[in-house]
């Protein structure tokens, strides 16, 4: 593993010793940062990014693909990244049944999407209007993926995180878009502008 990489998660960590430290650490999503960030190990910028969580401190960290594979020690960034170029090539094509599983943890596809996309998945030849709703499917991975849709649910994490801290605060408005964001993989600009006044105004002021 990268010296840098490990030293860096150590000190995000809530134990000093390595092997407990590294179990703290959970795949958590990735997006695509047309400008690139720094990755943890080298601060290099990529633009491939994959987000890990802690669950022990609700720290986020920013990683490369094969940083996430020497952490996690296992490859479903690779397999997503892999799916959505492959579906922004050909809208049609499919997304694999990890990926899909994926976005079922996430909440972007209901039970009856998630059935449904399984069924026709491996097919050749499916009705118009099957591909249409797999069409869908795929564009809400697609969506999801972008930095815009990952910053915004990001921003949601902050309010939602301060709210928490402050009982007369109303949570509703913003939990509606969260859902929103989840039940689309992706936000309005009425609704980016609705977050971005939210956290601008009671998390960062």
């Amino acid at each position: 593993m990268h010296v840098e990489l490990k030293e860096r998660l150590l000190a995000h960590s809530q134990s000093d010793c390595w092997e407990n430290a590294k179990e703290e650490w959970y795949f958590d999503n990735v997006f695509y940062a047309e400008e690139g960030v720094p990755c943890l190990c080298t601060d290099y910028p990529i633009k491939h990014v994959c987000v890990i969580g802690n669950c022990e401190n609700a720290d986020t960290k920013f990683i490369c693909r094969s940083c996430a594979n020497e952490v996690l020690e296992a490859d479903i960034a690779e397999e997503i990244f892999s799916s959505v170029e492959k579906l922004k090539e050909d809208i049609t094509k499919s997304m694999t049944s990890r990926v899909l599983e994926y976005m079922m943890f996430k909440g972007l596809v209901s039970g009856f999407e998630f059935e449904f996309y399984s069924n026709v998945m491996d097919k050749q030849d499916i009705l118009e209007g099957q591909m249409n709703s797999k069409k869908i499917i795929n564009q809400k991975l697609i969506d999801f993926t972008t930095y815009e849709t990952f910053s915004t649910f990001s921003k949601i994490r902050s309010i939602l995180l301060w709210a928490s801290g402050n009982k007369r605060y109303r949570t509703n408005f913003v939990e509606s878009i969260k859902r929103a964001g989840e039940r689309n993989g992706l936000f309005s600009k009425k609704q980016i502008q609705n977050i971005d006044e939210i956290y601008m105004k009671d998390v960062v002021e």
